[in-house]
């Protein structure tokens, strides 16, 4: 009653009220349910009825974990009962089945209620449908299985940082194994704490024209996490986002360390041989069909020709003609 001898509800009567309750929560487009202090279900409202087709007289009690998943039941009423026993609030994820006999992802929060005299006296829970977030996340949860799949699998190492502050955002094993790290402890490392200041500072010239857009290519001779030498090809890729702007680089390096030493290998037989032909006292001459490639300073004397005038000619030219046939 007010001064004026009106009667004035407050909002605690309105909410009190089961009737004006009830309505209330019928109209909202959330499934609500709500439980007394024992932990029972004592009212779902319209939403929930419509979603899942099972009116309150199906739910009481704990009847309404029935039309919880059979997967996701026992950790539904495991989490339910250590809130309920603690009076906390109580948020999970869980499969409901729907009207049809589907089963929908469903986001359940649920708070405890006291009333004026600070007794507990239940818990008051919304659902929201998450079916299709749910679904989303699991593409993408597939998606990146997927990735990380391939991407341990292949004969090259792998890495993606952001072009912001240079932290990781993906390593395949044997980028994250090269410098002594796994695939999930170098995520959100910096480049420099990757590889160590040293190492980095002498890349940082080829990051820095990354960064500014630039496709890079070098090589790099480095000691790995196990202490062996080896050559590395590495490419620096900048990936621009909607707008064209410089959001990451993608790192692909190639062991080239078998290649580099099978060349020096070639290098060092040639120079051993080339040593060998000018300290031969016979005439020696390297060809490609009938083509000469080079030959010894023995040959020069032999026949006067020069080296100028011997490489490139045909060897067949020097040969008698009556010999030729």
């Amino acid at each position: 009653m007010n001064g004026n001898g009106l009667l004035v509800r407050t909002a605690s009567d309105t909410l009190n009220d089961p009737v004006i309750r009830a309505a209330v929560l019928d109209a909202l487009p959330s499934l609500v349910w709500c439980s007394d202090s024992g932990g029972d279900c004592i009212f779902v409202n319209q939403a929930w009825e419509d979603y899942t087709g099972r009116a309150l007289d199906a739910e009481r009690g704990r009847a309404w974990l029935a039309s919880v998943h059979q997967e996701d039941r026992s950790a539904v009423e495991r989490a339910w009962n250590e809130a309920l026993g603690l009076r906390r609030p109580l948020e999970i994820q869980y499969r409901l089945r729907r009207a049809d006999g589907s089963y929908g992802s469903i986001h359940h929060a649920a708070v405890p209620l006291n009333d004026e005299g600070g007794r507990f006296t239940g818990y008051l829970g919304t659902c929201h449908d998450i079916t299709e977030q749910r679904a989303a996340e699991l593409m993408a949860l597939a998606r990146e299985q997927q990735i990380r799949m391939l991407a341990d699998n292949v004969p090259v190492l792998i890495a993606y940082f952001a072009a912001s502050d240079l932290r990781c955002l993906f390593a395949n094993k044997a980028y994250a194994r090269m410098w002594g790290w796994d695939e999930h402890t170098i995520l959100g490392k910096t480049v420099e704490e990757v590889i160590g200041p040293g190492s980095y500072a002498a890349i940082a010239p080829y990051v820095e024209r990354t960064r500014r857009g630039e496709a890079v290519t070098y090589e790099r001779a480095m000691i790995d996490a196990s202490g062996a030498g080896c050559t590395l090809e590495v490419n620096l890729l900048p990936q621009r986002d909607g707008e064209g702007r410089i959001e990451a680089a993608v790192v692909l390096i190639h062991d080239i360390t078998r290649h580099r030493r099978a060349e020096q290998s070639m290098r060092d037989s040639e120079e051993r041989l080339r040593k060998f032909a000018e300290a031969a006292q016979a005439g020696v001459v390297f060809h490609d069909n009938g083509v000469i490639t080079d030959c010894n300073e023995a040959i020069v004397r032999l026949c006067g020709y020069s080296q100028e005038e011997l490489i490139g000619s045909s060897v067949i030219q020097y040969v008698a003609p009556e010999r030729r046939e």
